[in-house]
């Protein structure tokens, strides 16, 4: 313990982040420090949890190891269920199987992703409401340690809550008679569980999404560029005699754009013109300098300055002392 430096304006600090009182007995306290380790030793915020003794309780019990792996084996489960699921497409408005896929059609054997049968809708429903449980009893846990006001100011927490929100409301009204087909709402969300579940995941995609609107101006600009190009191919080269069929209409003249800025069927985009008059390739060097070594040049460049200021901090495990037991 002589290792250890009292700093009790630090200490003051945190417990008033917390919005707590300070624990009166030893053993309370010693939960708490053993809490703030593990708070920096992950590079996580002291006041995301409460320092009452069930805040505690609940805040080590959702960070152990095997809630923490029952957490990622359910992430997983839920992943696995579109491998198994009979296809939306099959179940009628009644709730049965259309004729395309009856057992003795043979259209599900050709839809077979692993050669095994799909799970039959009521079987594969409820594997999905056991996941969709377990989900809402993990983000209950983690109410309990955040506590009500800490969790309502949590935007992962509350966009995690109208997730679960959404797939509950989706599977009641598959299983009410309203409609017995699935709402084209919560499976395309699925993998936004695998997001919220790993934290540095998750701080990752919201430095992709903070970053999105300055990087939105040079895509628009790019883009601006490549349908002016399109008029001006379309304007040169649309007359011609005889017609190109890259360049017929305004719209063919933009996906040919579009090919020469990804740089995939240049030659069978450019060598026609060229053959025809060896001045339009005054045309094409334009805009190669232009949209591809400038504009598409810019893009990552553009990209690594918006994401480093918003990337999440990686923090070094800190040393525990030997001393301490």
């Amino acid at each position: 313990w002589q290792h250890i430096e009292i700093m009790p304006t630090r200490s003051t600090s945190l417990l008033s982040a917390s919005s707590g009182a300070a624990p009166a007995d030893e053993a309370t306290r010693i939960r708490l420090a053993c809490a703030y380790i593990a708070d920096a030793s992950h590079g996580w915020r002291p006041e995301c949890h409460g320092v009452d003794v069930r805040s505690l309780t609940a805040f080590e019990l959702f960070h152990s190891r095997p809630v923490q792996a029952l957490r990622y084996l359910n992430v997983l489960a839920y992943m696995a269920i579109a491998l198994c699921e009979t296809p939306g497409w099959c179940i009628t408005a009644k709730g049965t199987l259309a004729a395309e896929c009856a057992a003795d059609s043979g259209s599900l054997e050709a839809h077979h992703t692993f050669g095994f049968t799909p799970l039959s809708p009521l079987a594969g429903g409820a594997l999905e409401a056991c996941c969709v449980l377990l989900f809402v009893l993990q983000l209950g846990l983690k109410a309990r340690f955040m506590g009500r006001h800490r969790f309502a100011r949590s935007a992962p927490a509350v966009l995690q809550l109208l997730l679960l929100t959404v797939a509950a409301a989706d599977l009641a009204v598959w299983c009410s008679s309203v409609s017995w087909r699935r709402t084209p709402l919560s499976r395309p969300l699925r993998p936004l569980f695998i997001v919220f579940a790993h934290r540095k995941l998750l701080s990752t995609f919201y430095a992709v999404v903070r970053m999105l609107p300055a990087v939105l101006e040079l895509l628009l600009l790019i883009s601006g560029l490549l349908a002016f190009s399109a008029l001006i191919s379309f304007v040169l080269f649309g007359p011609w005699e005889p017609p190109l069929a890259a360049f017929a209409s305004y719209g063919s003249s933009f996906y040919s754009s579009f090919l020469l800025l990804t740089t995939t069927n240049f030659p069978d985009v450019a060598l026609r013109p060229y053959r025809s008059s060896r001045a339009t390739v005054l045309y094409f060097v334009v805009f190669q300098l232009t949209l591809v070594f400038v504009g598409l040049a810019l893009m990552p460049a553009r990209l690594e300055a918006e994401y480093l200021p918003v990337s999440p901090r990686i923090s070094p495990s800190l040393p525990v002392s030997p001393h301490i037991s």
